[in-house]
């Protein structure tokens, strides 16, 4: 939420392991401009750039029902 690339990078290598891309928003444009309001928030982007799947909230990513979901986006 408007973090420095070190503060993201400090928090990636000692508090998570995600093997997925991560938008940096430093100057908090990408925050006003999703209406972004709950940490953390998680997107799917489909093929045409458009938010197909939003997660406000922490999430369990391995959970049965999740990859569900992921899965018949990617179909789509």
């Amino acid at each position: 939420m408007a973090e420095d690339r070190a503060t993201i990078n400090t928090f990636l290598n000692t508090k998570v392991s995600v093997k997925f891309d991560i938008l940096l928003d430093s100057n908090g444009k990408a925050l006003k401009q999703w209406k972004i309001f709950a940490f953390p928030t998680s997107f799917i982007i489909g093929k045409q750039g458009n938010i197909r799947y939003a997660i406000y909230g922490g999430l369990d990513w391995f959970n049965d029902d999740v990859i569900k979901k992921i899965q018949h986006l990617i179909d789509e």
